[in-house]
C-alpha cells in the first residue's frame, strides 16, 4: 500500500496507461494464494458487505473458511454455517494459510489502519474488497463509487477537460487522489480531509442574510441543523425534501421544536427530486443508504426542481440523494440557467459521478467554478461546489488560479462528446 499522503502523481501517470493493459490488470489483484485455486479466505467484516462477498464469492468457487469483525457481539455467532471469529483468535487459526479480504468499505473505515492491524496480528495477506470486485466485475461492479479501472481511461480526454476546469489546487488534488484510489487500490494512510462545514465551506461561500436553501436529502435534519447555525437564522426560506418515512418523521419533530420564528419559513416534503414527475420506488432503510431503487418496497412522489420555477428562486442548493444527483441536476436545469445559485452536489455514489457531475454543471452554466471537497475517509463524502463568481470568497481573495478559466470551462461545455440533454 503506498502512502496517501504523498502529492498526488500527474492524470498522465493514470490515464496514460494502455487500455489492454488495464483490462488485464484488475484480475491480477485477486490472485492466487500458494497451490489453491484462491486459497482459504477470511472475511474481515460481517455486515452487510461482508455476507454479499460471501454469496458471491461462493458461487465463485472462492472457499470462505470464516467470518472475522472487530465487534464482540458477533464473535461466535455463524453467517450462511461460517464462524464470525475474534481478529486474534482468526489471526492464530488462518493468518498463515489464507487470505484476509476486508469487508468494509464506508465512510468511517480506515483501511489502511485495519491492514496495519491484522498484519500486526499476523495475517500475512490483506487485500481490498476492491480486489474481489475487480476480479469478478460481472457479479459485484458497479457497487457505490467502485468500477473497474479501466473505465477512466476510456474516459480520459473527459476527465482530463474536468480537471483543466477545477478552480483550486485543493480541487485538483483531491481530483487526482480519486484516480489513484480507483486505479491501484492505494489506500494508504488517509490524506487531509476538510476542516470545514460540510455544505457550507466559509472559505469558498459566504452567507448572504436573504438565502433561499434548498436540501435534496435532508435525511433527519443535519444539514437543516449546520445551515441554522451558519445563517444565525437570519434567512429567508429553507425548503426540505426527504423521501424515506421514517427520515422523514425524525425531520417533522426536529422542525416542530423550533422557535415559531424559524419554523415560519422553513417547508419540508417526503418527495423525492429526479429530473421529471413521477411514482418512483424507493428503498427505506432508516439511515443515510436510503435511495431510490427498482427493488424497494416504498412507492414515492418524485419531482424535478424546474417545477419550483416561478415562485421560488434558490439561493444554494444542495444534493446528497444517493446516487440520484445527476438526475435531479438534469430537473433542475431551468431554474440552475435562471437563477444561478451555489451548488453543494455529492459526487460519490456513482462511479463517474466525480466528472461527469462536474461537467454537467459547467455545461448548464460555464460561469460556475467547480471546487471539490472531502470530509471522510477516501473516497467518501466527497462534493462537487459550483459557485458563481459573485459568491466566490475564494476568487476574491486571491486571483483565481487555473489561468484563463472562462475559455477552459467554454472548451467543457462544447467538448466533443458532451452534448446537453436539454
Amino acid at each position: 500500500m503506498s502512502n496517501m499522503t504523498r502529492p498526488p502523481r500527474d492524470l498522465d501517470y493514470y490515464l496514460g496507461r494502455d487500455l489492454r493493459s488495464e483490462r488485464n490488470r484488475a484480475a491480477a489483484l485477486f490472485a492466487p494464494h500458494k497451490s489453491e485455486p484462491f486459497g482459504q479466505m477470511v472475511l474481515y467484516g460481517a455486515g452487510r458487505l461482508g455476507r454479499l462477498l460471501l454469496a458471491g464469492l461462493t458461487e465463485e468457487g472462492v472457499d470462505v473458511v470464516a467470518f472475522s469483525d472487530g465487534d464482540e457481539k458477533l464473535w461466535g455467532g455463524l453467517i450462511e454455517g461460517r464462524e464470525v471469529v475474534p481478529p486474534q483468535e482468526a489471526a492464530r487459526r488462518y493468518g498463515r494459510d489464507s487470505t484476509f479480504l476486508v469487508a468494509i468499505f464506508n465512510s468511517q473505515h480506515n483501511y489502511s489502519q485495519t491492514f496495519e492491524y491484522l498484519c500486526t496480528l499476523g495475517c500475512t495477506r490483506v487485500i481490498s474488497c476492491l480486489a474481489a470486485f475487480y476480479r469478478f466485475p460481472k457479479r459485484f461492479l458497479p457497487y457505490w463509487a467502485v468500477d473497474l479501472p479501466y473505465r477512466l481511461i476510456e474516459n480520459a480526454n473527459r476527465l482530463k477537460m474536468v480537471y483543466s476546469c477545477l478552480a483550486d489546487q485543493e480541487s485538483r488534488e483531491e481530483f487526482s487522489r480519486e484516480l489513484d484510489w480507483r486505479m491501484d487500490l492505494n489506500f494508504g494512510p488517509s490524506p487531509p480531509r476538510s476542516v470545514r462545514e460540510q455544505y457550507f465551506p466559509d472559505d469558498l461561500i459566504a452567507c448572504e442574510c436573504e438565502e433561499v436553501y434548498i436540501d435534496c436529502g435532508a435525511y433527519v435534519g443535519d444539514t437543516l441543523s449546520q445551515f441554522l447555525a451558519w445563517s444565525k437564522g437570519r434567512f429567508r426560506r429553507y425548503l426540505a425534501f426527504e423521501p424515506d418515512p421514517r427520515n422523514f418523521s425524525s425531520l417533522q419533530s426536529l422542525v416542530i421544536n423550533l422557535p415559531r420564528s424559524l419554523r415560519r419559513r422553513i417547508e419540508i416534503r417526503c418527495d423525492a427530486i429526479s429530473s421529471d414527475f413521477a411514482d418512483m420506488r424507493f428503498k427505506e432503510v432508516g439511515d443515510i443508504s436510503s435511495r431510490l431503487d427498482e427493488s424497494g418496497a416504498v412507492e414515492v412522489k418524485a419531482i424535478p426542481l424546474d417545477s419550483l420555477q416561478g415562485w421560488l428562486k434558490p439561493t444554494i442548493i444542495k444534493m446528497d440523494i444517493e446516487g440520484g444527483e445527476f438526475d435531479a441536476l438534469q430537473g433542475a436545469r431551468e431554474i440552475i440557467r435562471d437563477t444561478m445559485p451555489v451548488l453543494a452536489v455529492c459526487v460519490y455514489h456513482r462511479p463517474d459521478h466525480f466528472w461527469t457531475i462536474p461537467e454537467l454543471i459547467s455545461r448548464l452554466c460555464p460561469q460556475y467554478r467547480l471546487y471539490l471537497r472531502r470530509y471522510a475517509e477516501v473516497p467518501w463524502e466527497l462534493v462537487c461546489y459550483g459557485v458563481p463568481p459573485h459568491r466566490d470568497r475564494k476568487a476574491s481573495n486571491a486571483r483565481y488560479d487555473t489561468g484563463d478559466a472562462s475559455k477552459k470551462r467554454e472548451g467543457l461545455g462544447g467538448h466533443a462528446g458532451i452534448h446537453d440533454e436539454g
